[in-house]
């Protein structure tokens, strides 16, 4: 029992007829020696006809059938597999994209005092959490969904000018 790939259930076949006459458990439970089995159990019916026995061994030879088939034919891909170098990166950005980050927030800024109390309020709102809906600022600010959307449209007209789009 060198092979822990298969570990768990496994069909007891007769040597002569190689058909199955016992189901055998196995476990593997030492980490120090993961390919040594700590315990095996063998269990025999009594008659080969018994219906759990017969239901176990369809069981096992799906399962051993499905593992072979997705071996053979699961094609694996590099494209699948997470760049290995992303687990040691440092998060914290570089020098050069921290400052295009302080950049664009100071741009955001600038432009965000060019509007009104409200307006600016509401676009700050949007800013700092993008999901948020036109109907979700609505309860925030209690007002209409019509003022937000006619807002963010004024918003959005001061912006192009703003940016020179």
């Amino acid at each position: 029992m060198k092979n822990a790939v298969n570990s768990g259930v496994e069909i007891i076949r007769d040597p002569n007829t190689k058909e199955p006459i016992g189901i055998k458990w196995v476990y593997y439970d030492n980490p120090r020696k993961p390919y040594e089995p700590t315990k095996v159990e063998k269990v025999f019916p009594a008659s080969l006809d018994e219906p759990w026995f017969i239901e176990m061994v369809k069981d096992i030879t799906h399962e051993k059938s499905e593992d072979r088939k997705y071996r053979r034919y699961v094609a694996t891909s590099l494209d699948d597999v997470d760049y290995e170098g992303e687990w040691f990166a440092d998060d914290a950005p570089t020098p050069n994209s921290f400052m295009n980050i302080v950049e664009e927030e100071e741009r955001v800024q600038a432009f965000a005092e060019t509007l009104s109390e409200v307006n600016r309020r509401r676009f700050m709102l949007k800013y700092d959490d993008p999901s948020l809906s036109f109907q979700d600022i609505a309860d925030i600010e209690h007002t209409s969904k019509v003022a937000i959307f006619k807002s963010f449209k004024l918003i959005h007209e001061k912006y192009l000018k703003f940016f020179a789009i």
